[in-house]
């Protein structure tokens, strides 16, 4: 058999596998390129994970990514029952400003990784700052959502006294 043959008979067997073993994980958040501030999520999918889910910041040392939530978009991709996804929690301030690298790891071996910038306000955590933002005709027109960010917020990142003009208690996405 000819060199070019087996070549080509290789390439045929060999680049369909490489492609399906670039889909098999992805880290999503934060995404390549982006800017991140405050506390924030690591995440993305990863299809039959071989072990424990790793992430690190910056070549430092590894911490547990939380594996196995329910990810339906993946299912058909990693031909299984979907649950794929992963995530941890970093706080971004204690990186510093400017670009930095995520990696995620599987069993210690690297599948994904993202570079991203970091914007600090000067500190680890911001303390002491407070403020409310309204979206008009959001989540329909017509509608208002109000956000907040400060101290009392029950973790939701919305009052926890959440209340509509007439005073009626309303779910903290639907404000009006």
């Amino acid at each position: 058999m000819s060199f070019l043959l087996r070549l080509c008979l290789g390439l045929t067997v060999l680049v369909p596998s490489l492609a399906h073993a670039q889909l098999t994980g992805v880290l999503e958040i934060p995404g390549n390129g982006t800017t991140v501030s405050g506390v924030g999520m690591i995440a993305g999918w990863k299809c039959e994970a071989e072990g424990d889910i790793t992430i690190t910041l910056d070549g430092g040392a590894p911490f547990p990514a939380t594996y196995g939530l329910s990810r339906e978009d993946t299912r058909g991709r990693c031909d299984n029952d979907g649950k794929n996804g992963f995530f941890s929690y970093a706080n971004w301030g204690t990186l510093g400003d400017g670009e930095h690298t995520v990696v995620a790891y599987d069993h210690g071996q690297e599948f994904a990784r993202s570079t991203f910038s970091v914007t600090t306000f000067g500190t680890e955590f911001l303390t002491g700052a407070h403020t409310q933002v309204s979206v008009p005709d959001f989540p329909q027109a017509g509608e208002t959502t109000n956000a907040a960010s400060g101290s009392g917020l029950a973790g939701t990142g919305m009052p926890s006294d959440a209340h509509d003009e007439s005073g009626r208690d309303v779910p903290w996405h639907h404000l009006s």
